[in-house]
């Protein structure tokens, strides 16, 4: 069974640069229709989400 590792109670769950990347990704490909940008900004929407959690 693995040991849990500790971890700092302020560090933040993603770095800007995490956060950076990840979007990025997100946006690599260019929707080619509305139901696709809705999709993309949804994603992008979790992500930013994500980042922005305090954990």
């Amino acid at each position: 069974m693995p040991v849990p590792k500790p971890r700092d109670p302020n560090a933040p769950a993603m770095t800007p640069a995490e956060l950076a990347d990840e979007l990025a990704e997100v946006f690599a490909h260019p929707a080619t229709d509305l139901e696709g940008e809705a999709e993309q900004l949804e994603r992008a929407h979790q992500v930013l989400q994500r980042g922005l959690q305090e954990q």
